[in-house]
């Protein structure tokens, strides 16, 4: 069961699509599913807030932070997790509130922002940074392994955006939406080991990304006011039209993980009278669980 709003006021919404959450974010992002508590987390970035949502008793949760908040990955227990601000990776205290940086990252670059960011299957946290204003490629990807190494895997990055991996693991799809390219990159211990474009989409900007257990590519369009999904060989098979010009990104939660949630944004498009929501999509098909980030906060007390 899952809250859902009412849709008599809300007409063309496409079959199977609702409205989740009747929020008024200004840059929804960052949707991570919890099969632990069955609970949705994303954060705002612009108003620095980190939520965490229950369907099934409609519980909301928030906490606000100090600075822009790129993403947030929740530890196994889920009283704490990993956020991303401007100067690096922070562990944070979802019951105290408090803060301690574990990586430094880019301090030094006063004109980046972090963004997107995941774990893989092995527990790594993938995150990375783009420009203030997407003017410049002085973004970057990095990869943070459980005992806080740092390995640095691309640069020249316009918009460091959505990422997530194949059913088994062997392919990495990760996107630059000032390029408005989503890759397939294969990785090892010390970096990429190839990297290909999988689709080059100038019809808007590929945004927050997710795949599913048959291993197709759900992908957000940022201005592009849908939501496509790829199949492995990068032909398009779905094509979800949203109520939002600006959706940011998509994860698979519920019971069975068949239930599509999608973040989106209201920042310049205040006249979009459902932009801002959370949006659920019946899709048919499965997600794969998230990993959670399981930093052993022993190592900074």
């Amino acid at each position: 069961m899952r809250s859902i709003v009412s849709n008599a006021s809300l007409p063309d919404l496409a079959a199977g699509l609702e409205v989740a959450i009747a929020s008024d974010d200004t840059l929804g992002e960052g949707p991570w599913w919890s099969t632990r508590s069955n609970s949705l987390w994303r954060v705002d970035i612009r108003k620095q807030l980190i939520h965490c949502w229950r369907p099934g008793d409609d519980t909301h949760r928030e906490w606000a932070l100090p600075d822009q908040v790129g993403c947030f990955v929740p530890s196994p227990n889920e009283t704490a997790g990993v956020v991303a601000l401007s100067d690096g990776m922070y562990w944070f205290d979802l019951q105290t509130g408090d803060l301690a940086q574990i990586a430094e990252l880019e301090s030094d670059i006063a004109d980046n922002l972090f963004n997107d960011g995941k774990c893989d299957r092995s527990g790594n946290l993938w995150v990375g940074s783009k420009h203030v204003s997407d003017a410049k490629l002085t973004g970057h990807l990095y990869r943070i392994d459980t005992q806080c190494r740092v390995t640095q895997m691309l640069d020249r990055i316009g918009v460091s955006n959505g990422i997530g991996w194949s059913p088994d693991n062997k392919i990495c799809y990760y996107t630059d939406s000032a390029q408005q390219t989503i890759w397939t990159m294969t990785t090892a211990d010390r970096g990429i080991t190839s990297r290909e474009i999988f689709v080059k989409d100038t019809d808007g900007y590929p945004d927050g990304l997710t795949v599913d257990a048959e291993g197709c590519i759900w992908s957000a369009k940022w201005d592009g006011g849908r939501v496509v999904r790829y199949t492995p060989d990068g032909k398009i098979d779905t094509v979800l039209e949203m109520p939002v010009s600006r959706p940011t990104s998509v994860m698979f939660g519920g019971d069975d993980l068949g239930q599509l949630y999608i973040t989106s944004a209201r920042v310049d498009r205040e006249h979009e009278a459902m932009a801002g929501h959370v949006f659920v999509f019946d899709s048919k098909t499965c997600g794969i669980a998230e990993t959670p980030y399981d930093y052993n906060a022993e190592q900074w007390d």
